[in-house]
């Protein structure tokens, strides 16, 4: 059964009863809401916490390719560069 649903019976079987049976009811549901709000917690800190270590992998290998294209861009230069000079030394002949 959803808690939601859940909930929503037992308030509705506690206000058939007495004030006792009414506070005993209220208390195991906010014992109930208290567990489910701490599983939410840890769920989502978990996937936080992933997300985190996903995000900093991600970084760094965002940061090696950009150094592995500025490398590759760097090598073209120098190429066409090498290629220039080559040219030009072949019309010095």
């Amino acid at each position: 059964m959803k808690p939601d649903l859940f909930t929503a019976v037992m308030k509705t079987i506690g206000s058939t009863q007495d004030e006792n049976i009414r506070t005993a009811i209220d208390s195991a549901l906010d014992t109930l809401n208290e567990k489910a709000n701490q599983n939410a917690e840890a769920t989502i800190n978990n996937a936080l916490e992933a997300f985190s270590k996903a995000k900093s992998a991600h970084t760094e290998n965002m940061l090696k390719l950009n150094d592995i294209d500025a490398a590759i861009t760097r090598s073209e230069k120098e190429r066409q560069n090498a290629l220039n000079e080559s040219a030009e030394a072949e019309q010095n002949w």
